[in-house]
């Protein structure tokens, strides 16, 4: 709930905050520091409010990456020495991930607050945020798919488990090196909005709101250099362990020669304008206590634009590459993850990556011939609801019944390849910036209620019609393409929100002070959920010049249904000690038997607690079962269950000081991915432990 200056008690209000944030895999501890100051005046008829903030972080994360499977081709040198393994799944990239980043924000926000009359409130509020995240990252890619299908290398040794190349070695390999360096990466947000509610008569209150969001991020003088990798080349995935990587013969503690260089700019840019108007009418006309009813009108603008990808210019093969120092991965890389990992790789400095990108010749900087349109979009969307709620009561009951309508009309531009009169200049082809308009409408029926079968025992129901829309990059219509993988991901201009028919049932008993038992069912008929499938395309690539086929990643509409019970149990104990225990089983798939995007079949948590005047501390155990978290160059990202384990203390040290106390992931886990089945492993990430000690004060 927003926090509005009459709300205070005190006339004056001042509270402050410092806090240090420390990651123990970076080793690093940052400052965060916020600031409140509220004044209203002596008749609480107007007020106003100021917030700042400023937050620091450091971040790192060691991982192992397997970026896609490709069959083998049957035409390879290898399937010709081995007719078993064309078709079967190799891993395209196993990269050995660095990511590195310090990053802050800092912002604001006001609130002004006014009564002119008893019946009358107005307040104009809003709040800024800018956010500046540097980053580096650095992957050791061994390429095993590029290896046989690109080129044409016989692995000397080869296992085969569930039509998965799990075990190769080669005398040679096409491996490299990425370099990453985003100097500017990061973005800004705000928001203003004016409210009012005006109390018409003793039964009728109207209110509304008028407001603007911008939201942008950004990426600017990008810099991607890459190493090529000598030496043989052995590998074995190990299932959920991470594989094993080895570069017989090579060297990975220095730099190699040149194999290609990039980088650019990109940029999306976020808005909406809104308006609202409500009102609250209390009949008093038996079983309907009241009726809400207002309209809502919404105009929502995304773009993005990738006005510069580059590539090697003139002299960036031969001007020597980018200087480097001796730098080294962090001895302790992948302590973590398990499989003991090397860390006796190379890496740059990112400010020896931009200056080296910075040297005329070096790179292609030219923005009409590297302007990249095919990462590009535009999305407009504009909404305009009426709705209207009946609140009803009765002996021993009480519940609501209502509808909304709303109208969307959506405007899409993309770019798309040629046509009779194209833009040209561009490296990536012609093209011709094309409109895709579509107008829909749903009416969306809800009903709840309540029914007090006993003072203690609750039993509730609600049937509803629901959309949520999909992320507007989702409906941009673009492609996002890696040159090396062959892989890329796109949006799909005519896809619809998801629509829900959603039935619940609960009970509630709430048998002791502070002590509830709870038990419910959800089914929920999902008509158009959003899946991703896919498909082959063919585009330019940068990396070679020509038109190439890839495997584009796009989302579509497809049916399903979820059901699932969830309990809930909360029960104090003694001396102000307690525990509350959560568990929900969600049975969720597509028709035809698909897997639902982000659905674990159980997912629970127990937290215990302590509380009284002075100190307060929670400490709670979360896990997640394995779900679906999409598709990623042609194939599937499930993430495994994960347990995680999180605490938190405060201590009243006076009434105007309290020391706290955060701790997140306590037990550093691992996150694990995989694709079809765990022969074929996608991911391993290490994000360490973050912990927060702070001081709140006020006067």
């Amino acid at each position: 709930m927003t926090r509005r200056p009459l709300d205070f008690r005190q006339q004056l209000t001042v509270e402050g905050s410092v806090q240090a944030n420390y990651n123990d895999l970076s080793d690093k501890a940052k400052p965060h520091l916020s600031g409140l100051v509220s004044w209203k005046n002596d008749t609480n008829t107007a007020g106003v409010l100021l917030q700042a903030f400023s937050e620091k972080a450091a971040v790192r994360r060691d991982g192992q990456e397997i970026l896609g499977y490709t069959p083998i081709n049957a035409t390879s040198a290898a399937a010709r020495a081995n007719p078993a393994l064309a078709g079967v799944m190799v891993p395209t990239f196993i990269g050995a991930t660095l990511f590195e980043q310090e990053k802050k924000r800092t912002g604001g926000a006001f609130d002004f607050e006014v009564r002119p009359t008893k019946g009358l409130s107005l307040d104009l509020n809003g709040f800024y945020s800018e956010l500046k995240a540097p980053h580096q990252n650095t992957n050791w890619l061994a390429a095993p798919a590029n290896s046989i299908n690109g080129s044409n290398l016989v692995p000397l040794t080869a296992t085969v488990r569930n039509n998965t190349l799990v075990a190769a070695s080669f005398a040679s390999n096409s491996g490299e090196v990425d370099n990453i360096y985003r100097p500017e990466a990061g973005g800004e947000s705000w928001y203003v909005d004016f409210n009012g509610k005006f109390r018409a008569s003793d039964d009728l209150t109207l209110s509304g709101k008028l407001g603007k969001t911008h939201g942008v991020g950004y990426d600017r003088k990008d810099v991607y250099y890459q190493n090529n990798v000598d030496g043989g080349m052995v590998y074995a995935l190990n299932g959920l362990s991470p594989a094993s990587v080895s570069y017989p013969g090579g060297n990975t503690t220095k730099p190699g020669s040149t194999a290609w260089a990039g980088g650019g700019e990109a940029q999306s840019v976020d808005q909406e304008k809104y308006a609202q108007l409500d009102a609250d009418w209390r009949t008093g006309a038996g079983m309907v206590e009241s009726i809400r009813f207002g309209t809502r009108f919404t105009d929502h603008h995304r773009t993005a634009e990738h006005p510069l990808e580059t590539r090697p210019g003139p002299l960036g093969f031969s001007n020597p590459g980018p200087v480097w120092t001796g730098q080294m991965y962090p001895s302790d890389f992948a302590s973590n993850l398990g499989g003991n990992l090397s860390s006796a790789y190379f890496k740059y400095d990112g400010a020896a990556l931009g200056a080296w990108g910075a040297v005329p010749g070096n790179r292609l900087l030219d923005y009409t011939l590297r302007h990249n349109w095919m990462d590009e979009f535009q999305v407009s969307e504009k909404t305009a609801a009426l709705y209207a709620m009946a609140d009803l009561s009765g002996d021993k009951w009480s519940g609501n019944i209502g509808v909304r309508a709303i109208e969307t009309r959506q405007t899409t531009v993309v770019n798309l390849a040629g046509g009779p009169n194209p833009i040209t200049g561009s490296a990536f082809g012609a093209y011709t910036p094309t409109t895709f308009k579509r107008t829909y409408r749903d009416y969306l029926p809800s009903a709840n209620i309540k029914f007090d079968a006993r003072e203690d025992f609750v039993v509730r129901a609600a049937l509803a019609k629901t959309i949520a829309r999909p992320d507007y990059s989702a409906l941009g219509g673009s492609v996002s393409l890696n040159d090396d993988a062959l892989s890329g991901s796109g949006g799909n201009v005519n896809l619809d929100p998801v629509r829900s028919t959603n039935f619940d049932l609960s009970a509630e008993w709430y048998f002791a002070p502070k002590a509830a038992l709870s038990a419910g069912f959800f089914y929920m008929d999902l008509r158009s959920i959003v899946a991703q499938g896919t498909a082959t395309g063919t585009y330019y690539n940068n990396k070679r010049g020509t038109q190439t086929v890839y495997q584009i990643t796009s989302p579509y509409n497809a049916s399903g249904t979820n059901k699932g019970v969830e309990l809930s149990y909360q029960q104090p104990l003694w001396n102000n000690y307690g525990f509350l225990v959560n568990y929900t089983y969600a049975d969720g798939e597509l028709d035809g038997g698909g897997e639902l995007l982000n659905s674990s079949k159980n997912t629970y948590n127990v937290t215990g607690y302590f509380e009284n005047d002075r100190f307060s501390a929670r400490i709670a155990y979360n896990f997640r079962s394995a779900y679906k978290a999409g598709v990623d160059r042609g194939a599937s990202q499930h993430v495994d269950g994960m347990p995680s384990v999180a605490a938190s203390l405060n201590y009243k040290l006076s009434e105007r000081l309290t020391l706290t106390f955060d701790a997140l992931n306590i037990t550093n886990e691992t996150i694990k991915m995989y694709a079809e089945n765990k022969d074929r492993p996608r991911a391993f990430y290490s994000n360490g432990r973050t912990f927060y000690l702070g001081l709140r004060a006020k006067l």
